[in-house]
Parts: structure tokens; C-alpha cells; sequence
């Protein structure tokens, strides 16, 4: 028969490996934020989908996969006011330090996928392509994987991955930049960009960026793998409140 106090030792160690088991079950900050929100935050899956893959729907762009210091730039700007946007705004009134830090590392964790599988008409996607890769130096505009990166996967916090993006979204980000509205760009490089190219332009390079596989190789094999899988899609979680694009 053990002595009563290695029974009590045993039983205790049992009790720390059950709580040590649960902590790791627990969902992170970053997790919390993004499915479930917190006082005067709305859920970020509400509106950028719960894969973080954004939704057409509710206009959220993508945000698996994003560079998690270009996140919390883009957050911290919406906090200063230097980035407005009408369903962000009052998000960044209210928004830590580490909460940005927290759902800006969870969403960097996760997997893109491209946006659009269906490309464009091909002369619309040709367009696209010699304005991603080439520019139009006619007009000085430089090729935009001069600063996000051969096939748009980004580039540290001043050049987010364009690949995967919907293009909704860029379309609309170029467009903010060529009319003023949006201003937090590096050095003004995008606004000077934007505001040389065309509506046709703008529209055939968002396309093609949308078609374009986001994640570096080693990141598309374990995608395909998540794909064949027979997989259910989550529930939304019930405290789940309606948010705004990043």
C-alpha cells in the first residue's frame, strides 16, 4: 500500500498534466479574436471568412497567409487614423497593442488560396501579367514584383502578397490610392503607381493577381494535401458578431 503522500503527489501530477492538457487545447488570443471578437471588436470571421480566405459577400479581404507585420501596420494605421475605413474605424479606437500582435500572428499562420479560379479573358490576364512583371516604364510605372515579389508573394510590412488577393479588393485598394482616400502607403509609392494607370489597367492586374497561388511551394503541397482530405466546414461560432474589412 503507498503512503498517503505519494498517493497525493501522484494525484496532483495527474492534475497539472490534465490542466497543462487543457492550456494546450485552449485557443490562442489571436484564435479568440478571430472567430469569437471581444469588447468592441467584432469577430474578424464575420466578415473575412472563418478559412481567413475574405468573402466577396461582406467585401473582407484575404487575410490567411498575410505578412504579420504588414497586419499590424495595417491595424495600428487604422488605430492612428492614417487608414480609414468605415467598418474598421471604430475596431481601431479600441484595439491593444497585443491583441494586434496576437490575430496578426494567427492569420500569418494560416494557408491562402488563390481567390478566383476563374482567370479572366486572356487578353485581360496578358495585361495583367506584363503589368505584374514588367510594368509599363512608358509611364514609369515599375513592375509590381519590383516590391512584392516574383508572383506577388510579398515582401516584409510595406509590401503585402498581392497572389490570392481578391480582386475586388485590389481593385478598390488601387483605386483608394489614385482618388486620395487611402494614404498609408510607403513613401507614397502607390499613390504615384495608381495614379498612372488606367481603369482597364487596374482592373486587368487585380484579375490576375487574384488567379495566382499564394503560397511559396512548400506551403501549396500541404494545401493540396488539405484539399483531397474529406473535410467539414467549421461552424461559425455562435458569438460571432458582424465586423468590418482590414
Amino acid at each position: 500500500m503507498k503512503p498517503l503522500s505519494a498517493t497525493l503527489a501522484l494525484t496532483f501530477a495527474a492534475l497539472v498534466g490534465a490542466s497543462a492538457a487543457l492550456a494546450d487545447d485552449a485557443p490562442s488570443e489571436g484564435a479568440r479574436l478571430a472567430f469569437e471578437g471581444a469588447d468592441g471588436i467584432a469577430a474578424c470571421s464575420s466578415c473575412h471568412a472563418l478559412n481567413g480566405r475574405g468573402n466577396p459577400q461582406t467585401k473582407g479581404p484575404a487575410l490567411a497567409g498575410l505578412d504579420a507585420a504588414y497586419l499590424g501596420k495595417q491595424l495600428r494605421d487604422y488605430r492612428a487614423g492614417t487608414r480609414v475605413h468605415e467598418s474598421m474605424d471604430p475596431i481601431g479606437k479600441v484595439i491593444t497593442d497585443a491583441q494586434i500582435d496576437a490575430v496578426s500572428e494567427h492569420y500569418a499562420a494560416m494557408i491562402g488560396a488563390p481567390a478566383s479560379k476563374q482567370p479572366a479573358s486572356p487578353e485581360e490576364m496578358a495585361l495583367g501579367k506584363r503589368l505584374a512583371e514588367r510594368g509599363a516604364w512608358d509611364r514609369e510605372v515599375p513592375a509590381c514584383e519590383q516590391c512584392h515579389a516574383p508572383g506577388g508573394l510579398g515582401f516584409g510590412q510595406h509590401f503585402p502578397r498581392l497572389a490570392g488577393q481578391h480582386a475586388f479588393y485590389l481593385e478598390g485598394q488601387l483605386e483608394a490610392w489614385r482618388s486620395g482616400v487611402r494614404k498609408n502607403d510607403h513613401d507614397e509609392l502607390m499613390k504615384t503607381v495608381a495614379e498612372r494607370l488606367s481603369a482597364k489597367e487596374i482592373a486587368a492586374v487585380s484579375a490576375y493577381y487574384a488567379t495566382l497561388d499564394p503560397n511559396p511551394p512548400a506551403q501549396a503541397g500541404a494545401e493540396e494535401t488539405a484539399e483531397a482530405a474529406p473535410t467539414e466546414e467549421p461552424a461559425a461560432p455562435t458569438s460571432a458578431t458582424q465586423g468590418g474589412a482590414s
